[in-house]
């Protein structure tokens, strides 16, 4: 690629955005997640692309020994922990703990990232008018898939609603 008046050449690695990459990953990653899997303590594994997300039951000093012998496990691959015992983000859910009748359960609803500016489609831009309602669509759908709770997902709404209006939609 080229920057500037500079041109650069990727010798390692794999280029983002090849459709190979998942793939890529997902071989190179094997060993990495049979080991993390198989370790005492370690439940629901879970791992998309780069992120992985479990669930420890372990002492905090187990979990960084774990830490560490991940972090052996292969060259260049370095991984930091993310700690939390009650709520956490995973790529854009928040996963939640809860108590219900003495029973604990994950439960999980949308994370917008600080960084988040929802800068969806304006509606002043010359698409057509298909565009947009799949934009509110999928939003919805995805919103709904990804809140435990219906008071989750009825804030998720707010926000989003909120944004398209900012965006120029109509109610």
């Amino acid at each position: 690629f080229s920057f500037g008046d500079r041109i650069y050449l990727q010798t390692v690695g794999m280029a983002m955005g090849n459709p190979l990459g998942p793939s890529c990953a997902n071989i190179y990653l094997k060993q990495f997640d049979e080991f993390t899997k198989t370790q005492e303590g370690v439940q629901l594994y879970c791992r998309f692309l780069d992120d992985v997300f479990f669930l420890f039951y372990g002492s905090i000093d187990e979990l960084r020994l774990l830490e560490r012998r991940m972090n052996d496990l292969i060259p260049k691959i370095r991984i930091t922990l993310n700690v939390a015992s009650i709520i956490n983000n995973f790529l854009d859910v928040y996963v939640y703990k809860k108590c219900d009748n003495n029973r604990y359960f994950l439960g999980t609803q949308i994370y917008f990232k600080e960084t988040d500016t929802h800068q969806l489609l304006q509606m002043s831009s010359n698409h057509p008018k298909h565009v947009f309602k799949g934009i509110v669509k999928s939003q919805l759908i995805r919103f709904k898939r990804l809140s435990s709770t219906e008071l989750d997902y009825r804030t998720a709404c707010k926000i989003l609603f909120n944004t398209l209006k900012i965006r120029g939609y109509s109610s």
